[in-house]
C-alpha cells in the first residue's frame, strides 16, 4: 500500500516537473513567435522604404538622362545644306 502511494507521488511529481518544463518551452516558443512577427513588420517597413527610394531614384535617373540627351543635342553640329 505504501509503495503504491510512493509510486503515485513520484509519478505526480515527475509529471508536474515535465508539465512545468513544457510550459516553459511554450513560453519560449510564444516569445520567439512574437519576435518573429515584429521582425516581419520591420522588414515590411524597410521594403516599403526601399521601394519608395527606388521610385525616387528612377525619377532622378530619368531627369539625368533627359539632361544628357539635351546636352548631346546641343553639342551635335548642324549638318550643312
Amino acid at each position: 500500500m505504501r509503495e503504491m502511494q510512493t509510486l503515485r507521488q513520484h509519478l505526480t511529481t515527475r509529471h508536474e516537473g515535465r508539465l512545468a518544463h513544457l510550459e516553459k518551452e511554450e513560453d519560449g516558443v510564444i516569445a520567439r513567435r512574437e519576435r518573429g512577427k515584429m521582425e516581419v513588420e520591420r522588414l515590411k517597413e524597410k521594403a516599403t522604404l526601399l521601394e519608395e527610394e527606388g521610385e525616387t531614384l528612377k525619377g532622378e535617373v530619368a531627369a539625368v538622362e533627359q539632361s544628357l540627351a539635351e546636352a548631346q543635342a546641343a553639342l551635335t553640329p548642324c549638318k550643312p545644306r
